[in-house]
C-alpha cells in the first residue's frame, strides 16, 4: 500500500519467507511466487509467512492441521489423440480437504519427445503437442512427489462420447456407476470411463467420483453415490475427453424402505401389565428414519391383548394375541409379534379359601364345558393343587348315567374298552360299583348279540371248564339258558 492509499499486486516481485520450511513451504519468486504449500504435519502447527520488498515487510499466519498432502493425478488419464494436435492437461494436488489446482506449479516433462512434448512455458503449462504416432509418459512433479499419465498418439481419432445410462433415478443411498464410451474414427467403441473428467453440476445432491488417482477414493471413477447426508432433487454428471463431453440427468428420490422388525418378538403379560413394542427399520440411506402416519399397529385379539398407535400393549385377559405392525410405504411391509397373558403363578399353600373363591372362570379359569356335572366342590375330587388331573370322583354327588361321563371325548377319560361285550345295557345294569369297573353282576344276556363263544372265550367271560365234553358244537346247541350253564336241552 503506498501513501495516497493504492495498492498494487507485487507477489511476483517480493521476496517470500517461512519461519519452518519444514511444515509450510512457499515460492519464492518468479512465476507463482507466495503459493502456500503444506506439507506433512503429525500435530496442529502455525507457521508464519511473510513477504518483503524494498526493505518493508508483512506476514501472516497460517494454521496447519496434522494429515498428508498428495497430488491427486493428471486429471486426463492415459488419453489418446491424434498427431498434430494439442492436449491441455491439468494435476490437482492437496490435503486436509483443499484441493487445488497444480498445472502450472508442478515440473512438466515427457518420457519420449519425439511422439509428444509438454510445455512448462508460462501461460501455456501443461498443454501437450503431439508429433508423432506412438506413446509417451507424461509426468508432473512437485516436492519430490510425481503422477504420471501415459499420452498415446494415433491416427484413429475420437469422435464423440456418451455415457450409460443416460438417465438415472434412484433412492438416496443407493450407488450407481456411469460408463464412457468413446466413439472412434475407425468405426471402434472403446470404454473410456477411467480417462475422462467427471463432474456433477449439484454435488449437494449425487457427487460423482472424478479422480481414479485419488488415495482417498472409495470408489471408481464414474460412481454415483450418495448417503445419509445427500439431498433429495436433481444434478447433471458431465464426462469430459479431449475437446467432447457427454452429459447423464441423475435424479435422487428420498430414500425407500428395505424392511421393518419390532423388538421384542415374543412377550408373557398378566393381566393388567404392559409392553412398550418397538418398530425397527432398515432404509436404503441406512438413517432408519420413518413417518409416522404411515404406522399402523393392530391386535389379533383386542380382548386379551390391546396396542395404542405407539405400540404400547395392555393385557386385558388370559389367552394368546398376535400383534401385526404395517408400514404402508410402497408395497407395504409387515412385522409380526406374539403375545401371551398368563395368570402368574401361584403358591396355593398360601391361599386361604376353597377352589371356587377364585377359580370363577372371571379372576381364575373354573369348571370347563365338558366338566362332569356336579355339586361338589372342586376339593373333594382334584387332590392336588399343581393339577387338575389327578381326580378322586365322589360318585354320590354325580348326575346322570355312567355314559353321560364315560364316552369316548368325554370329560373321563375312561370308558368301555375295544374288547367289551357287545351290548345296549346301560353301564350300571351290571357294574355294581363306581369305585371300580369290577365286580359285575349277572349279565343281561337279552341285550348282549353275538354267539356265547363271542364273550366266553376265557378271556372276556368264562368259557369252556376243562372237564368240558369235547365237542365243536356251539354253546346254545346243548344249553339252553342264559343264567347258569347246567341247564342243558
Amino acid at each position: 500500500m503506498y501513501p495516497d492509499g493504492s495498492t498494487i499486486d507485487i507477489s511476483n516481485v517480493a521476496k517470500w519467507s517461512t519461519s519452518d520450511t519444514s511444515v509450510v513451504t512457499v515460492i519464492k519468486d518468479g512465476r507463482g511466487a507466495g503459493l502456500v504449500t503444506a506439507r506433512q504435519s503429525s500435530e496442529f502447527k502455525i507457521v508464519n509467512v511473510a513477504a518483503t520488498y524494498n526493505g518493508v515487510q508483512g506476514g501472516v499466519n497460517v494454521n496447519i492441521a496434522s494429515g498428508n498432502f498428495y497430488l491427486l493425478g493428471i486429471t486426463l488419464h492415459d488419453p489418446t489423440i491424434a498427431p498434430q494436435t494439442s492436449l491441455a492437461l491439468r494435476v490437482l494436488g492437496g490435503g486436509y480437504g483443499n484441493d487445488q489446482d497444480y498445472t502450472a506449479t508442478v515440473v512438466w516433462s515427457s518420457k519420449n519427445p519425439r511422439v509428444a512434448k509438454i510445455s512448462n512455458e508460462l501461460g501455456s503449462e501443461g498443454v501437450a503437442k503431439a508429433l508423432s504416432v506412438g506413446t509417451t509418459v507424461i509426468s508432473a512433479t512437485f516436492d519430490g512427489m510425481t503422477v504420471e499419465s501415459v499420452l498415446t498418439v494415433s491416427d484413429v481419432a475420437l469422435r464423440s462420447i456418451t455415457i450409460t445410462p443416460a438417465t438415472v433415478s434412484m433412492p438416496r443411498g443407493l450407488t450407481q456407476r456411469l460408463q464412457a464410451n468413446g466413439s472412434y474414427s475407425d468405426g471402434s467403441t472403446r470404454d473410456i470411463t477411467d480417462k475422462v473428467l467427471w463432474s456433477s453440476s449439484n454435488p449437494l445432491v449425487a457427487p460423482v467420483e472424478a479422480y481414479p488417482a485419488d488415495p482417498n477414493a472409495t470408489n471408481q471413477a464414474g460412481t454415483v453415490a450418495t448417503y445419509s447426508q445427500n439431498l433429495v432433487g436433481n444434478t447433471v454428471i458431465t464426462a469430459r475427453f479431449q475437446t467432447f463431453s457427454a452429459i447423464s440427468s441423475v435424479t435422487i428420490t428420498p430414500p425407500e424402505t428395505l424392511s421393518i422388525n419390532i423388538s421384542p418378538t415374543s412377550v408373557v403379560l398378566t393381566p393388567g401389565g404392559t409392553q412398550q413394542l418397538n418398530m425397527g427399520i432398515t432404509t436404503t440411506d441406512g438413517t432408519g428414519m420413518y413417518d409416522l402416519t404411515k404406522v399402523v399397529w393392530a391386535s389379533s385379539n383386542p380382548a386379551v391383548v390391546h396396542v395404542d398407535s405407539m405400540g404400547l400393549l395392555t393385557a386385558v385377559a388370559r389367552g394368546p394375541a398376535i400383534i401385526t405392525l404395517t408400514y404402508l410405504d410402497g408395497p407395504g411391509f409387515l412385522a409380526t409379534a406374539t403375545v401371551d397373558v398368563r395368570l402368574p403363578n401361584i403358591d396355593h399353600t398360601q391361599v386361604s379359601g376353597s377352589c371356587l373363591s377364585c377359580h370363577d372362570g372371571n379372576f381364575a379359569s373354573g369348571k370347563s364345558s365338558t366338566h362332569v356335572p356336579t355339586t361338589n366342590q372342586c376339593e373333594l375330587c382334584h387332590i392336588t393343587r399343581i393339577s387338575w388331573l389327578t381326580v378322586i370322583v365322589d360318585h354320590t354327588q354325580v348326575f346322570g348315567t355312567c355314559v353321560s361321563c364315560h364316552l369316548p371325548g368325554g370329560p373321563v377319560r375312561t370308558y368301555k374298552p375295544s374288547t367289551h361285550l357287545v351290548t345296549t345295557n346301560a353301564c350300571d345294569a351290571c357294574h355294581t360299583s363306581t369305585v371300580a369297573w369290577k365286580p359285575v353282576i349277572r349279565v343281561d344276556h337279552t341285550q348282549v348279540f353275538g354267539t356265547c363263544t363271542s364273550c366266553h372265550n376265557g378271556i372276556t367271560a368264562k368259557g369252556k371248564g376243562a372237564i368240558h365234553p369235547i365237542t365243536t358244537a356251539d354253546c346254545n346247541t346243548c344249553h339252553i339258558g342264559t343264567q347258569a350253564w347246567f341247564i342243558p336241552k
